[in-house]
Formats: structure tokens, C-alpha cells, sequence
């Protein structure tokens, strides 16, 4: 058998089926003397003693009050823990709640920090034996065995069978809670579900509540007497006062303040519709025949006037080169008879 109690010795487990934690990767395991001294100081009493034999490859756990050894006649805790005393539970609580604010205080030292985040219970719902109950009556306690978890099929740990200190306190059992962050979350979700069907029904009682004081028939029962002259009601005589303080039943008149709802005939404003010649005026429109004044782009032919780079028979006066007759002209030299002239001289006689 994996547990063996040893009477004034406590508790002893073979790591056959269990598989010793370390406190860092390549570190020693939590057992290690220095970090066994620090951890059950820290978590103190739930953590026992633990002794580690490498001749039998097992561990011993030990709890000694006023001289006696109390773990070698515990008994096992529950998987939901049940027969653990509340009060234990609410201790433990606390007391990781501690823990994790050592985790987060910067001045805590980096090495106990590390070894603190990497700490891990074990779970009550995987290895139930390793949360022990010991003592008697109102004097009943909790010891965890710690610093071990299951091993699993291929003899690694099994992560299943731990969990963290920061996990521990959503996944534990401890009161007031559910046992699981998930199994609490769908609790919210069926409180939320109620809450609405409720407002759903309380809106739906008040609408039907307040329609009611639309009926007037308890105003017509009373009223109608007067209307028709019937019944024992005078204007003569003194019982109209009688009648005045039946008002009580009147006060329901409120109901008649209904006529507001005649006051619809404002709907009866809708002649305002009438006011639609207006819409007659919408010869308005009719004044479109402007966009027949389009024949303006019938005026379009100046683009046939494109006639014009048929004035290109410009270039065919370029006979005026053919002018050139102009040198033809040098028969002014011919004029050159007037030398003829010269007889005047012959007039010399």
C-alpha cells in the first residue's frame, strides 16, 4: 500500500505513485531543509514535517503536539473536503490569501517569491488522502501533505492532481464558494436569468395594473341617474350635498380624465391636409415649358459654320508667286528714248 501510518511516527508514502515537487526547474524539491523551514513558517500548522528516506524511496509526514504524533492516526479528507472543520478551511483561505500578497509585495525577496509561484497544494478531488484530518471532536484540524502530486500514466506528474496558490482560491472547496471558477460562473449566469425573468414579470404585472383605470363603468353607475332624472336625487333639496359626497366614487373620475384621448379631434386638424391646394400650386412645375426654351441647342448649326476651313483655298492664292511677271516689267529701261531728245542743241543757229 502507497500510505502506511507508523504509529508515533506518523505517515509514510511511497513515491511509487507519487512524484516529489521542485521548487525551481533545476533546483532541490520543497523539501529541501532551507525551503521546508521557510514554506512551514509561512503556512503554519497545515504543513507537517516532511522527511524524505531515499533508502525506500518514500516520505514520512509528522505532527507532534504535547508529545504525541497525530498524523499516524488521521483520517483522509473528502474529495470535496466535507469533513474538514470550516474553520480550517477558512484559515487555510487566509492564510494563501497571504501568500499571494507576498507574491505581489515588491519588497518580498526574489528568491522566496519564486519558490512561493511555483508552490502547489494538492487537489482534494484527485488525491483526497493527502488532505488529513487529525485530532478529536471540536479539537479537529487539517494537515496537507505538500510538496508531492500525483504521477501519471508514464510516471510524470499529473497537473490535474495540483494546483497553484493563485488557483487555489477558486478551485478549492472553501466556503462560500462553489468548488470551481466555472461551476460559479454558471451559477451567475442562472442568478441573472432570474433577475430578468423577474423584471420581465413585474413589468408585465404593472402594464396590466395600470390599464384598468381606463374602464369607467363605475362612473356611469353613479352618474347615470342624474343624467335620466332618475332615482331619489333632487336638485331642490339638501341631498344634493349627499349626493356631492358620494364623490368619493366620482374621485375614480380620474379614469374620465380619459377624454383626453377625445381630444383626438386634434387628429381632426387634418384639414390641414386640406391646406394641400397648396399642392395645387404646383403649376409651378408647369412653368417647366423654360426647359422648351432647349431649342437653344437647335442653335447648334454655328457648328456647321465649320464652312469656314473650307476657306482654305488660301493656300491655292499661292499663284501670287506666279506675279513674279513683275521682272517682265524691266522694259522701263526701254524708256531710256528720252536722251532722244538732244536736238535743243540744234537749235543753235
Amino acid at each position: 500500500m502507497s500510505i502506511t501510518p507508523i504509529v508515533n511516527k506518523g505517515l509514510r508514502f511511497d513515491l511509487d505513485e507519487y512524484i516529489d515537487l521542485k521548487a525551481t526547474s533545476a533546483g532541490p524539491n520543497f523539501w529541501f531543509i532551507d525551503n521546508q523551514l521557510r514554506l512551514r513558517t509561512k503556512m503554519a500548522p497545515f504543513l507537517p514535517r516532511m522527511e524524505y528516506d531515499p533508502n525506500t524511496n518514500s516520505v514520512t509526514a509528522t505532527i507532534v503536539e504535547n508529545g504525541r504524533e497525530l498524523l499516524s492516526i488521521s483520517e483522509a479528507g473528502s474529495p470535496s473536503l466535507h469533513n474538514v472543520p470550516t474553520s480550517e478551511l477558512v484559515k487555510l483561505l487566509e492564510c494563501i490569501k497571504s501568500l499571494l500578497n507576498e507574491i505581489n509585495d515588491p519588497v518580498t525577496e526574489d528568491s522566496l517569491r519564486k519558490m512561493l509561484s511555483e508552490f502547489m497544494l494538492p487537489h482534494p478531488s484527485k488525491t483526497p488522502e493527502l488532505y488529513r484530518v487529525y485530532g478529536e471532536g471540536s479539537n479537529k484540524k487539517l494537515a496537507i501533505i505538500w510538496g508531492m502530486g500525483k504521477k501519471d500514466s508514464v510516471g510524470k506528474l499529473d497537473f490535474s492532481s495540483v494546483v497553484s496558490l493563485r488557483e487555489a482560491p477558486y478551485t478549492l472547496p472553501f466556503p462560500g464558494s462553489s468548488g470551481s471558477g466555472a461551476s460559479s460562473k454558471s451559477w451567475i449566469w442562472v442568478l441573472l436569468g432570474i433577475a430578468a425573468a423577474g423584471t420581465l414579470i413585474y413589468y408585465s404585472v404593472c402594464d396590466k395594473n395600470t390599464a384598468t383605470p381606463h374602464v369607467s363603468p363605475p362612473d356611469t353607475t353613479v352618474m347615470q341617474p342624474l343624467l335620466n332624472g332618475e332615482g331619489n336625487v333632487s336638485t331642490d333639496s339638501g341631498d344634493v350635498p349627499e349626493l356631492t359626497a358620494t364623490p368619493e366614487p366620482k374621485a375614480t373620475p380620474e379614469p374620465k380624465a380619459t377624454p383626453e384621448p377625445k381630444a383626438t379631434p386634434e387628429p381632426k386638424a387634418t384639414p390641414e391636409p386640406k391646406a394641400t391646394p397648396e399642392s395645387k400650386a404646383t403649376p409651378e412645375p408647369k412653368a417647366t415649358p423654360e426647359p422648351k426654351a432647349t431649342p437653344e441647342p437647335k442653335a447648334t448649326p454655328e457648328p456647321k459654320a465649320t464652312p469656314e476651313p473650307k476657306v482654305t483655298p488660301e493656300p491655292k492664292a499661292t499663284p501670287e508667286p506666279k506675279v513674279t511677271p513683275e521682272p517682265k516689267a524691266t522694259p522701263e529701261p526701254k524708256a531710256t528714248p528720252e536722251p532722244k531728245a538732244t536736238p535743243e542743241p540744234k537749235a543753235t543757229p
